[in-house]
């Protein structure tokens, strides 16, 4: 995907990183890797897992791939999951899952759920809330671009074009303010900003992510429910299908 990395110069980093963090103390640097998964490439997650071991990693974090172009678009490996929930069927029901521990019997368990038949195998990701929520709002984070701009997540940092399945979707950025004119915390607790993330915790949007029929879907302006901008019923991250570090 990055024109002119050198896998064989990677690796090398990656042992010498581990060389260093065995030599440190006990709090010594966590080692993650993640993986942007697509149709091309998908099927080198068991390499890159065994390598990850190699090298030492602490975590795997697999994702999807944002669309941005158009020949990503038909990489994608989630048009099945832009689909309702109340889309669900027995030809192919979704088996919803909680966290489980990594033991053998619950491997033995998935695998030959899935080996079994069609079947959507997902995370129930908030009981709470069903399916959509953002992640980021949730774990209480915020982002802060490179010229101060504080914005609520990493998508609305910066105007970007995106496919949401086949429609070519705008996002414009969103910030709430800039660190070089207002402390960190005075614009957290700006009304505007505790009213957006009020917004983003009863995540209210219309379904354009699942939906995607009509032109209030070209972009985040707003949406058919009367949301302003930001409207984020087209997140994939609130999807669970696109994940962050």
């Amino acid at each position: 995907m990055r024109i002119g990395d050198a896998l064989p110069e990677i690796l090398e980093n990656l042992a010498a990183f581990r060389q260093l963090r065995d030599e440190s103390p006990p709090l010594a640097p966590r080692l993650g890797i993640a993986f942007v998964a697509m149709k091309r490439n998908i099927s080198e997650l068991p390499a890159v897992v065994r390598l990850g071991r190699e090298v030492g990693m602490d975590r795997l974090l697999v994702t999807n791939v944002l669309a941005y172009t158009a020949d990503l678009k038909d990489e994608v490996l989630y048009d099945e999951g832009l689909a309702p929930g109340d889309g669900d069927s027995p030809e192919r029901p979704a088996i919803l899952l909680p966290r489980l521990e990594p033991s053998e019997p619950v491997r033995r368990a998935l695998a030959e759920v899935i080996e079994d038949g069609p079947a959507d195998v997902r995370l129930r990701l908030s009981v709470a809330r069903g399916r959509n929520f953002c992640p980021l709002v949730e774990r209480g984070t915020t982002s802060v671009r490179w010229d101060g701009t504080v914005s609520p997540c990493l998508a609305l940092l910066y105007d970007h074009d995106y496919y949401l399945g086949k429609r070519l979707r705008h996002s414009s950025a969103y910030g709430v303010g800039n660190v070089r004119d207002r402390s960190l915390v005075d614009l957290w607790n700006d009304p505007s900003y505790v009213e957006l993330r009020e917004r983003l915790q009863s995540f209210s949007f219309s379904p354009c992510s699942s939906c995607n029929t009509c032109e209030l879907a070209d972009d985040n302006s707003k949406d058919c429910s009367g949301s302003p901008h930001p409207a984020c019923g087209g997140c994939l991250w609130a999807q669970g299908l696109i994940l962050c570090p």
